[in-house]
């Protein structure tokens, strides 16, 4: 009876099944397959694609064959995959609860300064997303000071998350009082942001100050209270990793 017991848990997809989000658009099932298949055997992995662009909504899932497999996988919630920085978690726990990039480092760091508790990390961000359409729905919550933040520096689009950066404290609060918003049919996960150590507003980390841009290459764009429209930076918003940091206006962090 114990056996039997111990053998239907240990292929029950609530302790086998993985959710993982944070993937990068061009993302697949094979490179997933790839990944997650040095813990143990796999039965089944689908990242969910986009029907109209065909990329990747940026997660997915892996279906071990075992309980052990996903315990294995999961020693490391947070994984490096294609330059991405991931997060994973077992599919039966609900929504993904889990800190923003450079969150882990900084978590015995000094306490955060006020313009750093303005900062919200939103994940699971197709790269199909409008970014102006996106300033406008997170600007319902209060003024914006800076965001969205951390696009692809080529293309100029989402890389499946986004930093945004409130004039008010309250107004970040008041954005973070429902963690997932449904935006044109896709789930946006809000949190705070956390920095990591050593670094100031205006770079992200290990990531070289570029001097030359293109028109593709701007992940910033600034709110104007007066003027009501957004004016691209010419501060450098590169990033190849999956660290997001804050850009540099002269403020220290």
């Amino acid at each position: 009876m114990i056996e039997t017991v111990h053998r239907l848990a240990d292929a029950d997809p609530a302790h086998c099944k993985i959710f993982v989000h944070g993937l990068g658009w061009e993302a697949n099932s094979e490179t997933i397959t790839s990944e997650f298949s040095k813990y143990r055997e796999i039965a089944d992995c689908k990242v969910v694609m986009d029907k109209v662009s065909g990329k990747s909504k940026v997660y997915g899932f892996i279906l071990f064959k075992h309980r052990n497999g996903a315990r294995h996988a999961l020693k490391q919630p947070q994984k490096t995959i294609e330059g991405h920085l991931d997060s994973c978690q077992l599919a039966s726990v609900g929504p993904v609860q889990v800190p923003p990039p450079a969150a882990v480092a900084a978590m015995s760091g000094p306490p955060q300064s006020e313009y750093t508790q303005r900062k919200m990390y939103v994940s699971n961000v197709s790269a199909e997303l409008e970014p102006r359409k996106l300033m406008e729905f997170f600007s319902k919550f209060g003024e914006i000071e800076e965001g969205p933040l951390g696009l692809d520096k080529q293309t100029g689009k989402p890389r499946g998350f986004c930093l945004f950066v409130y004039k008010s404290l309250e107004s970040a609060k008041k954005a973070l009082e429902e963690p997932h918003k449904n935006y044109e049919g896709h789930m946006l996960h809000c949190q705070k942001f956390v920095d990591g150590p050593k670094h100031t507003k205006g770079h992200f980390n290990q990531q070289p100050h570029h001097h030359h841009h293109n028109k593709h290459q701007q992940g910033l764009y600034n709110h104007s209270a007066k003027k009501g429209k957004y004016a691209g930076s010419s501060g450098g918003a590169g990033h190849t990793g999956g660290h997001l940091m804050a850009p540099s206006a002269g403020r220290a962090i």
